[in-house]
């Protein structure tokens, strides 16, 4: 008998023999147990991973002669003619050389003869997509109302290339990829029963360069069985496809999150000295490093990594020393160099910048770690504020005119219990805060000693109102960042006016004419009463709040000398913390003038 290959031989016969596609068999299984069989179907997915023998069985099933059941006999003529490829009733048609409008027209004229000897007349059409556009306008009526007595079943890789007026009448299932440890299974069943010596680590190997694909991987199977001699290892597997053993991955992955420039460059010259392509080791590693990131994302799962035991071992302890994000922005750069590799004269030089990119990734500070970073800054500089705020302003007498603008340390120490009980500044205030609970968020004078944690008591009675306006001036810019941290879009209104004076205790706030929108989102009653509230913790003296449009006669007013502004940048700089900021993210401060 002539020698048949292993991939026509142990060619799936039964719905229960096809491997990783259970979500199609039971569908069709339990629709021809109900006699609830659709008169077309397609079939789609990659290459060598069941299709045709899909549409085989299917075939089988409906014309066996033990009637339409899901388990065909494979002993009856009918079932023995499909399995030859020899039945008169279902006819396999090849869409690449069977394309045109004439060949469907014949095929319209045949299908209205009745079965010669089964139950259907079964078409199956291979590649499909393939078929012309007027092809299939011409076929569009015979494949919507077809004679009981036909039906079709269409197989193809491609299926955005077949027209909706096709797919749309015909029941659609996309067959999946089979995993690589689907496949080594298969394998090693396969090699027990044709007594075909093979290790673990070589069945993996195929399965990686399968990638799949059930029948490219019978196929290599069969083609090492005349390569090696006795048992079939790794090293066979390894030096008949041009791959790299996966020891080698694993020490590229070593080197990548190590940070080992030379020893990743030597790799890669000793992959290039070796012969091997390396598009085809980066495609490899590619895979090995989505094994880590799986591991990352859902943890240990060592059948859905589809690595040998050995190499799982290493993904597992590599998985440790790496984040999710920076596996990401590896993957994403090894990813752009495998698309530009098909291009490149130099694949080599391509693949070592690759890797530099790669390894560097940890030196690349993502932006939670940023928003970390700056907002223990901010934290850093307001405790900085409050330690180093003077006691407060005397007049000529002694007297304190107004309380000091930062509140006293037993403030932090409240703060800090809030912080601890999880109410405190570490959640960031948001723009959409209900108006009602504005007052809760701001201190208002009403509220005692207790308010915001301040231990100062209740507001006193405003200074005079030049006094109280210096005063203003002063911890203004304060004003504005209490009222961010609260309502982050009044300070974006806010900050377009200016404290023009005060009229009987009351601070009017003008804004310019082109302004008139932020003076009207600010004039509200539930705006002002917060604002309010914070001028009265600020300054430590009940005021109230107006706003106000400033005319044009106005604008010739003498403007106030910027020394002051600029000694306060100066000061600034001086400052630790802003100058431990200023190294961390290479920043300077500068003076914006208005």
């Amino acid at each position: 008998m002539e020698y048949q290959v292993l991939a026509r031989k142990w060619r799936p016969q039964q719905f229960d023999e096809v491997v990783g596609q259970e979500h199609v068999t039971t569908t069709l299984k339990n629709a021809i147990a109900k006699g609830r069989v659709a008169h077309a179907y397609l079939f789609t997915g990659p290459r060598g991973i069941g299709k045709t023998s899909m549409a085989r069985i299917l075939a089988k099933a409906l014309n066996c002669a033990e009637g339409s059941i899901a388990s065909p006999c494979d002993r009856c003529p009918s079932c023995k003619g499909i399995i030859a490829g020899n039945s008169m009733d279902v006819l396999e048609i090849d869409g690449a050389s069977n394309r045109g409008i004439e060949q469907v027209r014949e095929l319209r004229a045949n299908v209205k003869f009745a079965p010669s000897s089964s139950r259907y007349k079964v078409y199956i059409i291979d590649e499909v997509h393939q078929i012309t556009t007027d092809a299939f306008n011409a076929l569009l009526k015979t494949l919507e109302e077809p004679p009981p007595h036909v039906k079709f079943f269409f197989a193809t890789t491609e299926p955005h290339k077949v027209p909706a007026t096709i797919l749309s009448r015909c029941q659609r299932f996309d067959l999946r990829s089979i995993s690589a440890k689907e496949i080594v299974d298969r394998l090693t069943r396969i090699a027990k029963s044709e007594k075909i010596a093979i290790d673990e680590e070589a069945c993996f190997a195929i399965a990686r360069y399968a990638q799949g694909s059930m029948r490219d991987a019978e196929s290599i199977l069969d083609q090492l069985v005349s390569f090696s001699e006795g048992t079939i290892g790794e090293g066979d597997v390894i030096s008949m496809l041009g791959l790299v053993k996966e020891s080698v991955l694993r020490e590229m992955t070593d080197a990548l999150i190590g940070g080992d420039f030379r020893k990743g460059l030597e790799l890669i010259g000793a992959i290039a000295a070796e012969g091997k392509e390396l598009p085809l080791f980066l495609a490899d590693w590619i895979g090995y490093l989505r094994s880590i990131m799986l591991v990352l994302v859902r943890g240990g799962d060592e059948r859905g990594a589809g690595v040998s035991p050995e190499a799982w071992k290493a993904i597992s302890i590599q998985s440790g020393r790496i984040s999710l994000d920076q596996i990401l922005n590896v993957l994403e750069v090894l990813t752009k160099a495998d698309q530009q590799m098909k291009w490149a004269l130099s694949p080599r030089i391509l693949l070592e910048l690759a890797f530099l990119k790669a390894s560097k990734v940890k030196e690349i500070a993502s932006l939670p770690g940023i928003l970390n970073k700056i907002r223990l800054l901010e934290r850093k500089l307001q405790g900085s504020a409050v330690g180093g705020t003077s006691p407060g302003d005397t007049d000529a007498a002694g007297g304190n005119l107004l309380a000091p603008s930062a509140p006293p340390a037993g403030r932090d120490r409240a703060e800090a219990k809030r912080v601890s009980a999880g109410r405190g500044p570490a959640a960031e205030p948001r723009d959409d805060t209900p108006t009602d609970a504005l007052d809760a968020a701001a201190p208002a004078s009403s509220q005692g000693p207790q308010a915001v944690g301040d231990d100062r008591g209740p507001c006193s009675s405003p200074p005079p109102d030049g006094e109280a306006l210096a005063r203003v001036h002063e911890v203004w810019s304060e004003v504005l960042e209490r009222v961010a941290t609260v309502r982050p879009l009044l300070k974006s209104y806010l900050i377009e006016g200016r404290p023009a004076g005060f009229d009987g205790g009351v601070l009017c706030v003008e804004f310019a004419e082109d302004r008139a929108y932020h003076r009207d989102s600010l004039d509200h009653p539930h705006h002002k009463k917060l604002l309010k509230n914070i001028l009265c913790e600020r300054l430590g003296a009940d005021v109230g709040i107006r706003f106000d449009i400033r005319k044009k006669t106005e604008k010739k007013e003498t403007a106030e000398p910027c020394s002051a502004p600029r000694k306060e940048i100066q000061n600034l700089k001086k400052n630790p913390l802003i100058q431990s900021a200023l190294e961390m993210f290479h920043a300077q401060v500068i003076d914006i003038k208005k």
